[in-house]
């Protein structure tokens, strides 16, 4: 396997040309935008396996959270991982179900505990209302997404890799007997192999080459202030705010773990987003808005990731998911050594395409 064209510079598909990249495989990668943008960077960023997660699911997601202490260690120009947890609480009292999920998850081995108001205070002081009863995940972090992204893409570059932004892709055409050409604004580039992580456009590329894959249409917007005081120890996740702070001061915030709602009217989404900050860190009573950041995120039908080999070809690889930013390097792994070993990974059984298109495996 020599030639591979990654269409999608978001987190999943340039973790997957880094990948690539250290199986020998050198990777183009093409997106008609610049890395890290769109969805990654409107994501929030925020790296958990918690909770909403039937077990197979739980275990990528750990899995891939270990994964970030690999990229710690080996990945150049690495940006600061946030390993301080995060607090969650509701308005009311936590209902039956919850108590279920987070005694499961405990079950698991999962890092999560019930705190009291003082021990909430300990963890997060100057909560303005702190509850009475709150939820502690102790391993779960955060990243800036697009700054992954782009350190990812640089290792790819630097190593004699192509990254080709603003370049539209067409389509993608069979030439001959496994051969591909990926058709774009700049000309037509030769692959054996055709990786669709291009997010929200993954059902346009993929449909022509029979091969479905059904997606949400999931908009999120996120604020961020302008530098505030460094309050924010962890990342809380309060009922009408979630939140985390940046080195620089800059608060990024939404309504729900992804962003927020995407029908209503962006300024009033945001001031709504702000008010609800400002209520809820004392010190962030004069927050200012900087900017607001909307996307759509990908996220297939089901919920679930799809990732795998589509189609009665074997040479478009498919990878679309929410969660991407906790999924990225173990997906990019598994990936690389499913095109390149061609080896079946367990992990990836219950999140095949196949499973929208029946009789392709």
């Amino acid at each position: 396997m020599q030639r591979v064209v990654v269409i999608g510079a978001g987190i999943i598909g340039a973790s997957i040309a880094y990948h690539l990249l250290q199986r020998g495989v050198v990777a183009t990668v093409v997106d008609r935008a610049q890395p890290g943008t769109a969805a990654t960077g409107s994501s929030f960023a925020w790296i958990n396996a918690t909770l909403d997660n039937p077990k197979p699911y739980y275990a990528l997601r750990l899995q891939s959270m270990l994964e970030y202490r690999r990229w710690e260690t080996d990945l150049e120009a690495m940006p600061p991982l946030h390993w301080d947890g995060s607090l969650y609480w509701e308005d009311a009292t936590p209902s039956a179900e919850l108590e279920r999920a987070v005694r499961e998850h405990q079950g698991w081995g999962y890092p999560l505990r019930w705190v009291n108001r003082a021990q909430c205070l300990q963890l997060q002081p100057g909560l303005a209302s702190a509850p009475e009863r709150a939820l502690y995940a102790s391993l779960e972090g955060c990243i800036d997404a697009s700054a992954l992204t782009r350190a990812l893409l640089n290792v790819v570059r630097n190593r004699g890799g192509y990254i080709r932004c603003d370049c539209n892709v067409h389509r993608v055409k069979q030439r001959g007997a496994g051969g591909w050409l990926v058709q774009c604004t700049t000309g037509a580039i030769e692959a054996e192999c055709v990786v669709i992580a291009a997010g929200v456009d993954t059902s346009a590329l993929a449909e022509p080459l029979g091969v479905t894959v059904p997606l949400k249409s999931n908009a999120g917007l996120l604020v961020h202030t302008k530098p505030l005081p460094q309050c924010l120890r962890r990342i809380v996740l309060a009922p009408q705010v979630h939140m985390r702070q940046q080195p620089n001061g800059i608060v990024i915030a939404g309504e729900d773990f992804g962003g927020g709602p995407g029908s209503e009217d962006e300024h009033s989404a945001a001031e709504r987003i702000m008010a609800a900050l400002r209520c809820t860190i004392l010190e962030f009573a004069e927050a200012e808005l900087a900017r607001v950041t909307t996307a759509i995120r990908p996220e297939p039908e089901d919920g679930i990731p799809a990732v795998g080999f589509g189609g009665p070809n074997a040479g478009v690889y498919i990878a679309v998911m929410h969660s991407g930013v906790t999924l990225a390097p173990l997906i990019g792994r598994l990936a690389a050594d499913e095109i390149v070993d061609g080896v079946h990974s367990d992990l990836l059984e219950p999140y095949r395409p196949g499973r929208f298109n029946p009789g392709i495996s």
